[in-house]
């Protein structure tokens, strides 16, 4: 899964997600009711506003401290997703799971916003990769505990915890030798 040969490549589908992501935070500054109209909520959502699966990830409900480490996180962790695997398995990896909480938030958290469950999944995606890697105990214990805590997570009923899972899922099930998340496609 690691890239081999060749320089780095630009991150530039993490900037472009990064980009979008800031301009939805700007957009909820700007405007009162952006936040409102735009994040996750389950009532609204069974009315049929159903765009609010998606636009609930540019929106952060977590004020500016929200917003800083959402980006933050996303620019590591997407940076270094991007030197790993394909753009393609990048945008499975990162929305795939993401939009599969946004169901299981309707029930747990059926009122918020934010992309941390995005590059959370991203995240537990990386995290399934090291511990694929013959590397050392170093990744293994990383990739293991980083997918304990997303179990703990779970169980203590927070959204984040089945972003890792899922995106670690994904990445198990279909970034093996003969997928596509090598970064030459």
């Amino acid at each position: 899964m690691v890239r081999r040969h060749g320089a780095h490549r630009m991150p530039l589908l993490t900037l472009a997600v990064a980009l979008l992501t800031i301009a939805g935070f700007v957009l909820q500054l700007a405007y009162a009711g952006a936040l409102e109209a735009l994040q996750r909520n389950s009532s609204a959502i069974a009315e049929g506003q159903w765009w609010r699966l998606f636009t609930t990830l540019l929106v952060q409900d977590g004020g500016w401290a929200g917003f800083i480490s959402n980006i933050a996180g996303l620019v590591l962790v997407g940076a270094l997703a991007e030197q790993l695997i394909s753009r393609r398995a990048w945008i499975g990896l990162y929305f795939v799971p993401a939009l599969a909480v946004e169901f299981i938030a309707l029930c747990w958290q059926p009122l918020g916003g934010g992309n941390s469950v995005a590059w959370l999944a991203l995240a537990g995606a990386m995290w399934v990769l090291a511990l694929r890697q013959e590397n050392g105990l170093g990744l293994s214990l990383l990739g293991g505990a980083s997918l304990a805590i997303g179990a703990l997570l779970s169980v203590m009923g927070n959204i984040h915890g089945p972003a890792i899972l899922l995106g670690a899922l994904l990445a198990w099930g279909c970034c093996s030798d003969a997928s596509g998340c090598h970064t030459n496609s």
